[in-house]
């Protein structure tokens, strides 16, 4: 199932939804933003597996990805920005996975170790450093779609992602609450614009 809502606050002003269920039987599998009005997206799943991806491309389609749809976005914003900060929740242990596109053929992508047990937002740092590229690899500094996956299906795991931004690097990620330092991926608005 796929889904697309424009998105102000999003980074290309869209952000597509897609849910795949891989156990049907008497499981429940659900994937919003904006929970209840919480400015949270939220993957729940009960009795089942599931994967779950956020796109930002930058387009309507949900179902095709648009390498370029966001026409080169700099999310290094001259080298202040060192990677992708995600901020959740995780019931049970997972892996999330950011590929990053300047085009087709020339993007990168990092999987990180989420624990279990996270019932208060943490912070989860994807250093662009740490991308493995193919081809030529993501240009940062010139970005044409992002995607956040997860990349092992856990069964009846609850995913709530609270924030998604470029930000410097970790030990700088505290001046984020003085100013507007990151672009804003998604989520919640009044914090970074």
């Amino acid at each position: 199932t796929t889904a697309n809502a424009a998105a102000v606050e999003a980074i290309g002003g869209q952000r597509d939804l897609a849910l795949t269920v891989t156990t049907m039987a008497d499981s429940d599998h659900t994937l919003s933003t904006n929970a209840g009005g919480s400015g949270v997206a939220k993957y729940f799943e009960t009795n089942g597996n599931g994967f779950f991806a956020f796109t930002w491309d930058g387009d309507s389609d949900p179902d095709v990805l648009d390498p370029t749809g966001l026409g080169g976005v700099y999310l290094t914003e001259g080298g202040m920005n060192t990677g992708i900060l995600v901020r959740l929740t995780s019931d049970l242990p997972t892996y999330l996975t950011f590929e990053v596109y300047t085009n087709a053929a020339d993007f990168s992508t990092l999987t990180l170790p989420i624990p279990g047990g996270i019932v208060v937002a943490q912070d989860f740092f994807f250093d662009f450093a740490a991308f493995t590229p193919t081809n030529a690899g993501a240009n940062f500094a010139s970005v044409g779609a992002i995607v956040l996956r997860n990349s092992v299906s856990v069964f009846g795991n609850d995913v709530g992602i609270d924030l998604v931004a470029a930000v410097p690097e970790p030990h700088s990620v505290l001046l984020l609450a003085l100013g507007a330092l990151g672009v804003t991926l998604g989520w919640r608005r009044r914090r970074w614009r």
